[in-house]
Order: C-alpha cells, then sequence, then structure tokens
C-alpha cells in the first residue's frame, strides 16, 4: 500500500508540474516530494511578467491559423529560456507571458535566474525577428517587468481544477512594470528590490521614482542592460550613457534644471533614440517653469498601466 501511494503521489506531481518546470526540478520533486506544500504559502520570489507589443495591430494583420502558429513558435521560444533559467511558467495570459523564481524548490539566487531569462528572452526575439517579421509581415518587440518580494504560492483553485500559481500585491507590480516598459522605452524594466540582489552581477541603468496606477507609494525602477561578465554590442557606449544619466539624474534631483537639461541634451545628441533622456528633457522644461518647490517628493505618478 506503501509503494501504491507513494507512485500516486509521484504521478500526481509529474502530472502538476510536467509543464511548467525543468525535468531537474522535476525529478528533485519526485525525490522530496514534502518541499510541496500544497494550498499557499507565504514566499520571497522574483516574478516576471513578458508582453508583446502592439498586440492588437499583430492580430489584425493575420489570419486565426497565422496569428496561431506565430504565437506557438514565439511560446516555444520563450518559454524554454523561462525553463532553462529554472523558473516556472505560471500561465499564458492572450499574447503575454508570466513567470516566477524560486519554487517549488527553494534558492537564493531567483532574481539573478529571472533578470537572466529576460535578457535571453530579448536576444532570441532579435535571432528570430528578422524571420518572423519576414514571414508574418509584422513588427515585433516585447516588454518585459520583473519584481521580487513576498506572495503567496501554491496550489490554487477549486476541488476539480486548480493551478500552481503565485499572488499578491508584488506580482501586480511585476505586470505593472512590464506596462512601464512602453513608456520609458525600454525592454526589460526591474524593481528597486530586485535591483538590490543583482546589482554587482548586472548593468543596470536607474530609470525613475514612479507611483504605479492605482499607488500612492513611490517605487524606483531601473532598466536591465546586460550582465556585466558578458560581451555584448556597444557594452562600452551603454556604459558611457549610464553614467552620464546618472549625473542628469542628480541634478534633477537637486532641482538643478538647467544643469540636468544640459546632460540630457548632451546624451540625447549621442544617443538620439534614448527615450528616457527624451522623458527628462521635457520635466526639466516644465519645472523650470513651474517650479515644484522644496516639499516635492520627486515621485512620477504613472496614470496608465
Amino acid at each position: 500500500m506503501r509503494l501504491i501511494k507513494e507512485k500516486l503521489e509521484k504521478k500526481q506531481i509529474q502530472k502538476i508540474f510536467s509543464q511548467y518546470v525543468s525535468q531537474e526540478v522535476i525529478e528533485e520533486l519526485l525525490n522530496n516530494p514534502e518541499k510541496i506544500k500544497l494550498g499557499g504559502e507565504e514566499r520571497f520570489l522574483s516574478v516576471l511578467f513578458c508582453d508583446l507589443r502592439n498586440f492588437t495591430n499583430i492580430s489584425e494583420k493575420l489570419t486565426p491559423k497565422q496569428l496561431t502558429e506565430f504565437l506557438n513558435q514565439y511560446f516555444n521560444v520563450m518559454t524554454d529560456l523561462i525553463i532553462d533559467n529554472r523558473g516556472v511558467l505560471d500561465k499564458y495570459i492572450g499574447d503575454a507571458i508570466m513567470a516566477f523564481y524560486g519554487a517549488p524548490l527553494r534558492y537564493k539566487n531567483h532574481a539573478f535566474s529571472a533578470c537572466q531569462a529576460a535578457l535571453n528572452m530579448v536576444s532570441a526575439l532579435k535571432e528570430h525577428k528578422p524571420k518572423w517579421e519576414t514571414v508574418y509581415k509584422i513588427k515585433l518587440s516585447v516588454g518585459i517587468g520583473i519584481n521580487s518580494g513576498k506572495v503567496v504560492v501554491g496550489n490554487m483553485g477549486s476541488s476539480k481544477r486548480f493551478d500552481y500559481t503565485v499572488m499578491g500585491d508584488n506580482v501586480n507590480l511585476a505586470s505593472r512594470l512590464e506596462g512601464a516598459t512602453k513608456k520609458y522605452g525600454c525592454s526589460i524594466i526591474i524593481s528597486g528590490s530586485t535591483y538590490k540582489q543583482i546589482k554587482n552581477k548586472f548593468l543596470c541603468r536607474y530609470l525613475d521614482l514612479v507611483a504605479l496606477k492605482g499607488k500612492e507609494k513611490g517605487v524606483n525602477i531601473y532598466e536591465l542592460v546586460g550582465s556585466k561578465s558578458v560581451k555584448f554590442n556597444n557594452k562600452a557606449e551603454l556604459t558611457k550613457k549610464i553614467k552620464l544619466f546618472h549625473q542628469g539624474i542628480r541634478c534633477y534631483r537637486l532641482q538643478k534644471w538647467q544643469a540636468a537639461r544640459k546632460i540630457f541634451k548632451m546624451i540625447i545628441k549621442l544617443f538620439p533614440d534614448d527615450k528616457p533622456s527624451k522623458i527628462y528633457l521635457k520635466r526639466c522644461s516644465y519645472y523650470l517653469n513651474n517650479p515644484p518647490g522644496n516639499y516635492w517628493d520627486g515621485i512620477h505618478r504613472l496614470k496608465k498601466k
């Protein structure tokens, strides 16, 4: 009876997790089934949201058959990269992908895994983009948001249908960061909480102190640029841009609008497509004519998701 029970437990574990995690994780869970806690438990994890930009426009240009064909190819590529970096695929939401790191198996460097997966996903899209855009006559780009924090994770749903998923305010924050990539013109935005854990491993640019839609409290957000230990295109130029940008931010925080404007103009001259610098140049021009005063908290409040 004990042998039969163990076999049933292993079969249940394989059924629940085979679609979401790597074979390595499944084998670990099969050997140690006690690591799965049914129901929900609070854990500190990293959550990732990835979304195709302008999906409505893409779907309008493709037939249902073409759209299905393209999305299947796209999801296959992205999901493999999530799982290869120790992530758990949570769900597909239309064209969006939700994943998390640090469960069901506990490991400390889940923020690193999430960030590495995000960089790999952006790189993979660049690799497949020429083929997909040629075949389907569409323009492709993605936005990725990552946040690390306490969430509730576990098997949730009804007795007949349930999913292994995460819930909580920190999940919503990751989703909002993905949405913010459109405003700032960045592929990947991470929260300050994630940044604290990976700052020694990855090259990042501080972007802003923002109160996301529906929130009053400001959170620091960063652009994830690349790995510090890996060579990539224009790394030296990007490092220079980040250094200049941070100088501009310091002037901006001190309400030295003219000095900040000068720096952001310099960046735009060197990097004409840098949207964050254009955003700050516009803000500085506004505050020159409309000084915020001594009680300015520096928080930029986003009105859209």
